[in-house]
């Protein structure tokens, strides 16, 4: 797992892991998930696979590595450019027009399901809503919750998209190199009637 463009602070290729073995990493899922990790591909050209089954109900499947390195951190005020996209939307909901014009009503619970989860999230403590996964290992357990301590604005109270948040994520599209297609505005990307302004 590399890439040319992946380069450290003296513009050495930083390699997180060349995938030639699967043990090197761990995989979580919640309960009655099933997950395994496995190496995939020809010498020179290997990759993990993750293979998942959720047996029809909701949970999460992930795997991870311990590599001591930092490569960016959007919570850090220091990073270049910071400031003009500090606020920027992490996450959204993402749905094609089509399914938004022809089952406005599925949007509407979806919208509404996100909204009370929101409130459920800004009522709780980060460690407790962890817990709420049934996660076993405490390290993991840290390693989600700590994000959220270290940022309670994380997320949206409401679901809302705010005029601050959509310009900084102008800002943030700028600044990373991936600007919006000439003539597209992202107001066009957003449909919050279902938001109860």
């Amino acid at each position: 797992m590399s890439d040319e463009n992946d380069k450290g602070a003296s513009g050495a290729l930083i390699v997180l892991d060349d995938c030639s073995d699967a043990s090197n990493w761990q995989v979580h899922a919640t309960e009655g998930v099933a997950a395994l990790v496995e190496v995939v591909g020809d010498v020179g050209r290997k990759s993990l696979r993750l293979d998942y089954d959720f047996n029809g109900r909701a949970g999460f499947a992930l795997v991870r590595k311990k590599v001591g390195k930092r490569l960016a951190s959007l919570s850090d005020p220091r990073a270049p450019g910071r400031a003009s996209w500090a606020n920027h939307l992490r996450a959204v909901l993402a749905a094609p027009r089509e399914l938004l014009d022809n089952h406005p009503r599925r949007a509407e619970l979806m919208v509404d399901m996100l909204q009370r989860s929101l409130k459920w999230i800004r009522a709780n403590k980060p460690a407790d809503i962890v817990a709420k996964l049934g996660i076993q290992d405490p390290e993991l357990a840290r390693d989600l919750a700590d994000p959220m301590k270290r940022m309670p604005d994380l997320y949206s109270p409401d679901g809302r998209f705010k005029a601050a948040e959509v310009e900084a994520t102008r800002a943030f599209l700028r600044a990373t190199g991936t600007p919006l297609p000439a003539g597209v505005d992202i107001h066009s990307l957003i449909a919050d009637v279902w938001v109860k302004r």
